[in-house]
């Protein structure tokens, strides 16, 4: 008989069901995945390696993103997870790995309820709240890998068309995502994983 380690059976199903996630609603694999990669592989390599499972999908939406975003909606968000992506990371380098742990817990919990309770902003979008927006993306990015649903809810709820809201998210979630892989080597995460 073949033994199956049981860690890498999570963390596959995990991955297979977060991309099938992904493949259906264009986010929302990270708050499969994390959690499963967290329980097999701790906080810190959990993150890096939902980062690089990343990489693929984001590198196939790049084209397409560039050309339909709405870059006005963008520009603010952007700049604002350019600054917290990095303090973010910071966070994943430095924290005790309990914390982060616990951190991603309440991230994943919190972002699961408003995504299956179909919660929507209604307000009127200002230029503040999506600097907000934007910093609590990067910083959750930066920390978790979990910066997805709060641009996503944000983006869905500026009611632009499909096309334009799902190339929105996919050219955030490239910067983003390049912003996160270069952090963790400036942390030097990497190495500290190996």
């Amino acid at each position: 008989m073949i033994a199956v380690d049981p860690l890498l059976a999570l963390s596959l199903c995990a991955v297979f069901f977060g991309g099938l996630s992904r493949g259906f609603t264009g986010f929302g694999a990270a708050l499969v995945i994390i959690p499963a990669l967290i329980v097999a592989h701790g906080p810190v390599s959990a993150v890096l390696l939902m980062s690089l499972i990343e990489v693929p999908g984001v590198l196939q939406l790049a084209k397409t993103a560039k050309r339909e975003a709405d870059w006005r909606a963008l520009k603010p968000l952007c700049a604002a997870a350019t600054m917290t992506v990095p303090i973010g990371a910071w966070s994943l380098a430095t924290l005790d790995a309990e914390t982060i742990r616990k951190g991603i817990a309440v991230m994943v919990v919190v972002f699961a309820v408003l995504i299956a309770t179909g919660w929507r902003y209604k307000g009127t979008i200002t230029k503040s709240l999506t600097a907000c927006i934007g910093i609590i993306s990067g910083y959750c990015s930066g920390v978790a890998s979990l910066g997805g649903p709060p641009v996503v809810m944000f983006l869905i709820a500026k009611r632009s068309n499909a096309t334009q809201t799902r190339a929105s998210i996919a050219a955030y979630f490239a910067l983003v995502t390049i912003l996160r892989l270069a952090a963790f080597g400036w942390y030097d995460l990497y190495t500290k994983q190996a």
